[in-house]
């Protein structure tokens, strides 16, 4: 599909503009070694939207989310509803989806296509570049997942130990996700 991107008073391909699918797979080749957070926990990693190329801030949506599971494979994994939201929260679990900067909600799939299972979100759901996000479980973690001390440089992981318990720093550790998206086109 070819789509025309303003910049400069002309129009460019999508491509051309450095507007490209946006995917986030930390940790790619960082290497740092990593560790494993204690299954049983809730779990949430803030995450910054990069600017791409020739700074054309086109929105990203169809926005698809994982963690990584420690040592194992099928390594991608979710579980539960993931939410997304625009500010750090520390309250509890329980509460996520009261949060008044939650964006949006999903319940976690199977897709044998890609390995695991992940959160899809609805093409209205839209991720800025240059701004930061959040994405935390409601639903507590059965496995346990990769992380990498002070890996993601965007980045903070939150842990809580329990349903009625808040959303903590991590003291370093970035949890090892997955996040991809499609730069928004209007038709």
């Amino acid at each position: 599909r070819n789509v025309q991107c303003p910049v400069n008073g002309g129009t460019f391909d999508l491509p051309a503009c450095g507007v490209a699918p946006i995917i986030l797979n930390w940790p790619v080749n960082s290497g740092l070694t990593n560790s494993g957070q204690t299954d049983g926990q809730f779990y949430g990693q803030a995450v910054s939207i990069p600017i791409p190329k020739l700074n054309v801030l086109v929105p990203y949506n169809n926005i698809q989310f994982n963690f990584v599971v420690y040592d194992q494979s099928p390594a991608h994994y979710a579980v539960g509803t993931l939410h997304i939201l625009s500010a750090p929260y520390t309250g509890t679990p329980a509460d996520l989806s009261t949060s008044a900067s939650l964006i949006a909600s999903s319940v976690s799939v199977d897709d044998s296509s890609f390995g695991g299972k992940r959160w899809t979100f609805p093409p209205e759901v839209e991720l800025s570049p240059a701004y930061n996000y959040y994405f935390y479980m409601e639903s507590q973690s059965d496995k346990s997942l990769s992380s990498h001390a002070n890996g993601y440089p965007d980045g903070v992981a939150y842990i809580s130990a329990g349903q009625n318990g808040a959303f903590l720093e991590s003291n370093g550790d970035d949890l090892d996700f997955f996040l991809y998206g499609l730069p928004k086109v209007n038709a």
